[in-house]
């Protein structure tokens, strides 16, 4: 069996188109530093995190808790003082898929038909990349 590989190139294009488009739908969070009082703005919570020197998850908690009225300062010093949600998609990654027959195939078992269908219309729409839902069958006959 012969396999038809996307080359190198290909695969980072599609890489790097995906990931712009996520950057895009993310997160825009910004912090107070309560001793400067200088706001910082960040394009994810994980990178402000990180910029903080906290993991992401005292993030959302303090969002959380901002939610029900309470202010938490961040490591004694930061304020969150807005995080705009912009809409975000997911998508499977190459953990999820294999390349044959020329074409990248994407696993999407885990998911409802709304979803993958969801998913082949934003392919479409964002990234011009045509998409299909098909059945796999191994070699056996056994439909996947």
């Amino acid at each position: 069996m012969e396999k038809h590989n996307a080359s190198v190139e290909q695969r980072e294009k599609s890489r790097q188109r995906l990931i712009d488009y996520n950057k895009s739908k993310g997160v825009t969070i910004e912090i107070l530093d309560a001793t400067t009082n200088k706001i910082s703005s960040y394009s994810s919570i994980r990178e402000a995190s990180e910029a903080l020197g906290c993991v992401h998850g005292t993030i959302l908690l303090a969002e959380r808790r901002q939610k029900e009225g309470i202010t938490k300062l961040i490591k004694k010093r930061y304020l969150i003082k807005n995080i705009q949600r912009r809409e975000f998609h997911s998508f499977a990654l190459m953990g999820d898929g294999y390349f044959a027959d020329g074409c990248l195939k994407i696993c999407t078992d885990n998911f409802t038909k709304d979803e993958v269908l969801r998913l082949i219309a934003v392919l479409r729409e964002k990234f011009e990349i045509k998409a299909t839902i098909n059945q796999r069958i191994n070699s056996d006959g056994a439909v996947k």
